[in-house]
Protein backbone atom coordinates (compact mmCIF):
# COMPACT_ATOMS: atom_id res chain seq x y z
CA UNK A 1 0.00 0.00 0.00
CA UNK A 2 0.95 3.31 -0.63
CA UNK A 3 2.00 5.57 2.87
CA UNK A 4 1.04 9.30 3.13
CA UNK A 5 3.09 12.14 1.49
CA UNK A 6 6.27 14.50 3.32
CA UNK A 7 5.72 16.77 1.85
CA UNK A 8 2.21 18.30 1.26
CA UNK A 9 1.37 20.26 -1.83
CA UNK A 10 -0.21 23.75 -1.86
CA UNK A 11 -2.69 25.48 -3.68
CA UNK A 12 -5.47 24.32 -5.84
CA UNK A 13 -3.69 23.57 -8.87
CA UNK A 14 -1.35 21.40 -7.29
CA UNK A 15 -3.64 19.36 -5.17
CA UNK A 16 -5.80 19.06 -8.39
CA UNK A 17 -2.64 17.73 -10.33
CA UNK A 18 -1.43 15.30 -7.50
CA UNK A 19 -4.94 13.56 -7.30
CA UNK A 20 -5.71 13.40 -10.86
CA UNK A 21 -1.63 11.67 -11.51
CA UNK A 22 -2.25 9.29 -8.38
CA UNK A 23 -5.85 8.17 -9.43
CA UNK A 24 -4.33 6.55 -12.46
CA UNK A 25 -2.79 3.42 -10.25
CA UNK A 26 -6.99 2.55 -9.51
CA UNK A 27 -8.22 3.12 -13.01
CA UNK A 28 -10.19 0.41 -14.93
CA UNK A 29 -8.97 -0.44 -18.46
CA UNK A 30 -10.32 2.23 -21.45
CA UNK A 31 -8.69 2.08 -24.69
CA UNK A 32 -8.65 4.77 -27.74
CA UNK A 33 -6.28 5.04 -30.94
CA UNK A 34 -2.67 3.99 -31.12
CA UNK A 35 -0.55 6.05 -33.83
CA UNK A 36 2.60 5.37 -34.55
CA UNK A 37 5.05 8.94 -34.66
CA UNK A 38 8.44 9.73 -35.43
CA UNK A 39 10.29 13.30 -34.41
CA UNK A 40 14.18 14.08 -35.49
CA UNK A 41 16.16 15.40 -32.53
CA UNK A 42 18.24 17.92 -32.58
CA UNK A 43 21.03 15.99 -33.45
CA UNK A 44 19.47 14.38 -36.65
CA UNK A 45 18.54 11.21 -34.85
CA UNK A 46 15.28 9.72 -35.84
CA UNK A 47 13.35 8.62 -32.76
CA UNK A 48 10.44 6.06 -33.17
CA UNK A 49 7.45 6.27 -30.71
CA UNK A 50 4.08 5.46 -30.53
CA UNK A 51 0.90 7.48 -29.83
CA UNK A 52 -1.91 6.31 -27.51
CA UNK A 53 -5.18 8.19 -26.69
CA UNK A 54 -8.13 7.66 -24.20
CA UNK A 55 -11.44 6.31 -25.77
CA UNK A 56 -12.95 9.49 -24.28
CA UNK A 57 -13.16 12.81 -26.57
CA UNK A 58 -10.26 15.00 -26.95
CA UNK A 59 -8.70 17.39 -26.44
CA UNK A 60 -6.46 15.47 -23.41
CA UNK A 61 -4.03 16.43 -21.10
CA UNK A 62 -1.12 14.32 -21.97
CA UNK A 63 1.85 12.46 -20.30
CA UNK A 64 5.36 11.61 -22.09
CA UNK A 65 7.11 8.43 -21.17
CA UNK A 66 10.83 7.96 -20.79
CA UNK A 67 12.93 5.31 -19.88
CA UNK A 68 15.00 4.49 -17.04
CA UNK A 69 18.59 2.60 -18.19
CA UNK A 70 17.31 0.04 -19.96
CA UNK A 71 17.08 -0.52 -24.05
CA UNK A 72 14.07 0.55 -23.39
CA UNK A 73 11.43 0.59 -26.60
CA UNK A 74 7.37 1.30 -26.41
CA UNK A 75 6.64 -2.19 -26.55
CA UNK A 76 7.83 -3.50 -23.00
CA UNK A 77 4.70 -4.70 -21.21
CA UNK A 78 5.51 -2.98 -18.10
CA UNK A 79 4.80 0.34 -19.92
CA UNK A 80 1.23 -1.27 -21.20
CA UNK A 81 0.17 -1.49 -18.29
CA UNK A 82 0.74 2.22 -16.93
CA UNK A 83 -0.27 3.17 -20.41
CA UNK A 84 -3.56 1.43 -19.59
CA UNK A 85 -4.06 3.06 -16.38
CA UNK A 86 -3.54 7.07 -17.42
CA UNK A 87 -5.81 6.62 -20.84
CA UNK A 88 -8.53 5.08 -18.45
CA UNK A 89 -8.11 8.50 -16.81
CA UNK A 90 -8.72 10.67 -19.92
CA UNK A 91 -4.68 11.12 -19.96
CA UNK A 92 -2.83 10.58 -23.66
CA UNK A 93 0.53 8.82 -23.47
CA UNK A 94 3.37 9.00 -25.97
CA UNK A 95 6.07 6.02 -25.18
CA UNK A 96 9.25 6.40 -27.55
CA UNK A 97 11.56 3.69 -28.35
CA UNK A 98 15.20 4.87 -26.84
CA UNK A 99 18.05 5.74 -28.72
CA UNK A 100 19.43 2.98 -30.69
CA UNK A 101 16.39 0.75 -29.52
CA UNK A 102 13.46 -0.97 -31.25
CA UNK A 103 12.77 1.50 -34.23
CA UNK A 104 14.63 4.59 -33.25
CA UNK A 105 18.12 5.80 -34.65
CA UNK A 106 21.35 6.40 -32.79
CA UNK A 107 23.45 4.41 -30.16
CA UNK A 108 22.19 3.10 -26.81
CA UNK A 109 24.71 4.11 -24.24
CA UNK A 110 23.87 2.88 -21.02
CA UNK A 111 25.36 5.26 -18.93
CA UNK A 112 24.79 8.51 -21.30
CA UNK A 113 25.55 12.24 -21.22
CA UNK A 114 21.93 13.21 -19.32
CA UNK A 115 21.44 16.15 -21.77
CA UNK A 116 20.78 13.78 -24.40
CA UNK A 117 18.07 11.87 -23.06
CA UNK A 118 16.59 15.10 -21.61
CA UNK A 119 16.89 16.76 -25.14
CA UNK A 120 15.39 13.60 -26.55
CA UNK A 121 11.95 14.36 -24.40
CA UNK A 122 11.43 17.84 -25.18
CA UNK A 123 11.44 16.97 -28.67
CA UNK A 124 8.84 14.60 -27.97
CA UNK A 125 7.12 16.71 -25.12
CA UNK A 126 6.99 19.97 -27.97
CA UNK A 127 5.81 17.28 -30.28
CA UNK A 128 2.37 16.40 -28.42
CA UNK A 129 1.79 19.51 -27.45
CA UNK A 130 1.79 20.67 -31.06
CA UNK A 131 -1.42 18.27 -31.69
CA UNK A 132 -4.74 19.44 -31.97
CA UNK A 133 -6.36 16.59 -30.00
CA UNK A 134 -4.15 17.58 -26.74
CA UNK A 135 -4.57 20.39 -24.25
CA UNK A 136 -1.03 22.18 -25.10
CA UNK A 137 -0.61 23.27 -21.07
CA UNK A 138 -1.48 20.01 -19.49
CA UNK A 139 1.53 17.69 -21.36
CA UNK A 140 3.70 16.43 -18.62
CA UNK A 141 7.05 13.23 -18.33
CA UNK A 142 7.17 10.56 -16.19
CA UNK A 143 10.02 8.40 -16.00
CA UNK A 144 11.42 5.60 -14.21
CA UNK A 145 15.05 5.17 -11.84
CA UNK A 146 17.23 6.81 -14.83
CA UNK A 147 14.20 8.81 -15.96
CA UNK A 148 14.02 10.46 -12.41
CA UNK A 149 17.17 12.33 -13.30
CA UNK A 150 15.82 12.80 -17.03
CA UNK A 151 12.70 13.98 -16.23
CA UNK A 152 13.29 17.21 -14.14
CA UNK A 153 15.87 18.11 -16.77
CA UNK A 154 13.87 18.18 -19.20
CA UNK A 155 11.21 20.25 -16.89
CA UNK A 156 14.24 22.77 -16.55
CA UNK A 157 15.02 23.53 -19.78
CA UNK A 158 11.77 23.70 -21.66
CA UNK A 159 8.47 25.77 -20.43
CA UNK A 160 5.96 22.83 -21.87
CA UNK A 161 6.87 20.51 -19.42
CA UNK A 162 3.66 20.84 -17.38
CA UNK A 163 5.14 17.89 -14.53
CA UNK A 164 7.07 15.48 -14.21
CA UNK A 165 6.29 12.18 -12.44
CA UNK A 166 9.99 10.18 -11.06
CA UNK A 167 9.37 7.03 -10.34
CA UNK A 168 12.62 5.57 -8.19
CA UNK A 169 14.10 8.78 -9.09
CA UNK A 170 17.66 9.24 -7.59
CA UNK A 171 18.14 12.79 -5.96
CA UNK A 172 22.19 11.88 -6.17
CA UNK A 173 24.71 11.52 -8.58
CA UNK A 174 24.99 8.32 -10.60
CA UNK A 175 28.31 8.15 -8.79
CA UNK A 176 26.89 7.91 -5.43
CA UNK A 177 23.83 5.72 -6.75
CA UNK A 178 26.76 3.25 -7.97
CA UNK A 179 28.34 3.40 -4.85
CA UNK A 180 24.92 2.71 -2.22
CA UNK A 181 23.99 0.07 -4.85
CA UNK A 182 27.23 -2.11 -5.12
CA UNK A 183 27.66 -1.69 -0.81
CA UNK A 184 23.57 -3.25 -0.74
CA UNK A 185 24.40 -6.27 -2.85
CA UNK A 186 27.32 -6.88 -0.82
CA UNK A 187 24.68 -7.06 2.00
CA UNK A 188 23.01 -9.23 0.41
CA UNK A 189 25.56 -11.36 -0.73
CA UNK A 190 26.27 -12.44 3.03
CA UNK A 191 28.81 -10.29 4.27
CA UNK A 192 28.84 -9.08 7.81
CA UNK A 193 27.95 -5.53 8.72
CA UNK A 194 31.60 -4.42 9.29
CA UNK A 195 32.51 -6.30 5.86
CA UNK A 196 29.98 -4.44 4.26
CA UNK A 197 30.99 -1.17 5.64
CA UNK A 198 34.57 -2.29 4.44
CA UNK A 199 33.28 -3.06 1.17
CA UNK A 200 31.59 0.51 0.94
CA UNK A 201 34.85 2.41 1.59
CA UNK A 202 36.71 0.34 -0.79
CA UNK A 203 34.42 0.65 -3.80
CA UNK A 204 34.05 4.87 -2.95
CA UNK A 205 37.65 4.73 -3.38
CA UNK A 206 38.00 2.85 -5.91
CA UNK A 207 35.58 4.64 -8.03
CA UNK A 208 35.95 8.18 -7.17
CA UNK A 209 39.86 7.39 -8.59
CA UNK A 210 38.80 6.18 -11.64
CA UNK A 211 36.19 9.08 -12.18
CA UNK A 212 38.04 11.74 -11.10
CA UNK A 213 41.84 10.55 -11.31
CA UNK A 214 42.64 11.79 -7.84
CA UNK A 215 42.96 9.75 -4.54
CA UNK A 216 45.04 6.37 -5.91
CA UNK A 217 47.02 5.34 -2.88
CA UNK A 218 44.31 5.25 -0.74
CA UNK A 219 42.25 3.73 -3.42
CA UNK A 220 45.00 0.45 -3.95
CA UNK A 221 45.16 0.52 0.07
CA UNK A 222 41.51 0.12 0.32
CA UNK A 223 41.50 -2.82 -2.50
CA UNK A 224 45.09 -4.52 -1.09
CA UNK A 225 43.22 -4.73 2.18
CA UNK A 226 40.33 -6.78 1.03
CA UNK A 227 40.94 -8.17 -2.83
CA UNK A 228 41.21 -11.13 -1.60
CA UNK A 229 38.98 -11.99 0.88
CA UNK A 230 36.36 -14.78 -0.17
CA UNK A 231 33.44 -12.12 1.01
CA UNK A 232 34.56 -9.31 -1.15
CA UNK A 233 35.83 -11.69 -4.04
CA UNK A 234 31.86 -13.10 -3.57
CA UNK A 235 30.04 -9.35 -3.67
CA UNK A 236 32.23 -7.69 -5.84
CA UNK A 237 31.58 -7.13 -9.60
CA UNK A 238 32.88 -3.75 -10.89
CA UNK A 239 36.23 -3.20 -12.54
CA UNK A 240 39.50 -4.43 -10.82
CA UNK A 241 42.35 -2.23 -9.30
CA UNK A 242 44.51 -1.88 -12.14
CA UNK A 243 45.79 0.77 -14.42
CA UNK A 244 42.74 3.79 -14.48
CA UNK A 245 43.70 4.27 -18.65
CA UNK A 246 43.05 0.11 -19.08
CA UNK A 247 39.05 0.29 -17.64
CA UNK A 248 38.74 3.51 -19.33
CA UNK A 249 39.62 2.14 -23.06
CA UNK A 250 36.27 -0.01 -22.62
CA UNK A 251 33.84 2.05 -23.80
CA UNK A 252 30.95 1.15 -21.52
CA UNK A 253 33.28 2.30 -18.80
CA UNK A 254 34.23 5.14 -20.46
CA UNK A 255 30.31 6.88 -20.62
CA UNK A 256 30.04 6.12 -16.86
CA UNK A 257 33.06 7.69 -15.95
CA UNK A 258 32.12 10.61 -17.84
CA UNK A 259 28.93 11.26 -17.05
CA UNK A 260 28.91 9.92 -13.66
CA UNK A 261 29.09 13.16 -11.73
CA UNK A 262 26.30 14.67 -12.64
CA UNK A 263 24.60 16.65 -9.73
CA UNK A 264 21.03 16.55 -9.47
CA UNK A 265 20.68 19.40 -6.86
CA UNK A 266 20.89 22.70 -9.19
CA UNK A 267 18.33 20.99 -11.90
CA UNK A 268 16.00 20.00 -9.17
CA UNK A 269 16.59 23.66 -7.92
CA UNK A 270 15.27 24.75 -11.30
CA UNK A 271 11.97 22.86 -11.84
CA UNK A 272 9.40 25.36 -11.62
CA UNK A 273 6.27 22.73 -12.47
CA UNK A 274 4.61 20.13 -9.97
CA UNK A 275 6.32 17.05 -9.15
CA UNK A 276 5.05 13.45 -7.92
CA UNK A 277 8.36 11.12 -6.73
CA UNK A 278 7.17 7.95 -5.76
CA UNK A 279 9.70 5.54 -4.15
CA UNK A 280 10.02 1.88 -2.83
CA UNK A 281 10.71 1.86 0.50
CA UNK A 282 13.03 -1.69 0.31
CA UNK A 283 14.78 -0.04 -2.93
CA UNK A 284 18.36 -1.41 -2.83
CA UNK A 285 19.02 0.98 -5.75
CA UNK A 286 18.27 4.09 -5.31
CA UNK A 287 19.11 5.85 -1.55
CA UNK A 288 15.44 7.05 -0.73
CA UNK A 289 16.31 9.43 1.84
CA UNK A 290 18.84 11.36 0.86
CA UNK A 291 17.31 11.79 -2.74
CA UNK A 292 13.92 12.87 -0.73
CA UNK A 293 15.93 15.60 0.86
CA UNK A 294 17.88 16.52 -1.81
CA UNK A 295 14.15 16.77 -3.66
CA UNK A 296 12.85 18.88 -0.67
CA UNK A 297 16.20 21.14 -0.72
CA UNK A 298 15.99 21.74 -4.11
CA UNK A 299 12.34 22.42 -4.22
CA UNK A 300 12.65 24.75 -1.18
CA UNK A 301 15.49 26.80 -2.73
CA UNK A 302 13.74 27.57 -5.80
CA UNK A 303 10.21 28.49 -3.94
CA UNK A 304 8.45 25.73 -5.94
CA UNK A 305 5.70 23.80 -3.22
CA UNK A 306 4.25 21.80 -5.54
CA UNK A 307 6.11 18.56 -4.37
CA UNK A 308 4.64 15.39 -3.62
CA UNK A 309 6.49 12.35 -2.59
CA UNK A 310 4.67 8.83 -2.07
CA UNK A 311 6.37 5.83 -0.37
CA UNK A 312 5.20 2.40 -1.07
CA UNK A 313 5.80 0.10 1.64
CA UNK A 314 8.08 -2.62 1.41
CA UNK A 315 8.00 -2.26 -2.60
CA UNK A 316 11.17 -2.59 -4.40
CA UNK A 317 12.96 -0.48 -7.38
CA UNK A 318 10.44 -1.26 -9.41
CA UNK A 319 7.60 -0.92 -7.26
CA UNK A 320 7.67 -4.39 -6.58
CA UNK A 321 6.59 -6.37 -3.08
CA UNK A 322 7.39 -9.92 -2.17
CA UNK A 323 4.43 -12.57 -1.97
CA UNK A 324 3.68 -15.39 -0.05
CA UNK A 325 4.91 -17.57 -2.88
CA UNK A 326 8.33 -16.11 -2.81
CA UNK A 327 7.86 -14.38 -6.16
CA UNK A 328 7.71 -10.01 -6.45
CA UNK A 329 4.66 -8.86 -8.14
CA UNK A 330 3.61 -4.55 -8.39
CA UNK A 331 2.31 -2.96 -5.00
CA UNK A 332 -1.30 -3.20 -4.44
CA UNK A 333 -2.91 -0.61 -6.46
CA UNK A 334 -0.05 0.38 -8.88
CA UNK A 335 -0.40 -0.79 -12.77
Amino acid sequence: MRTGTRLVLAGAAASVFVAQVASVFLAQSAWGAEIDLSVTSADGVVLAGTWHTPATPGPWPAVVFTHGSEPGVRTMQGYRNWMEAFRSRGVAVLVFDKRGCGESQGTYVEAPDLDIPANDLVGWVEEVAARPDVIPSSVGVLGWSQGGWVGPLAASRSPRVAFVVAISGSGVSPLEQNIFDKTNQCRASGATEAQTLSFGRTVRAVWTYLVTGEGQDLAQREWDAVADQPWFEKAYNGPPMMERERILAHPRMTSFVEHSSFEPAPVLASVRVPMLAVFGEKDTVVPIDRSEAAMRDGFRKSGNRDLTVLHVQNADHGLRVPQADGTLALAEGYP
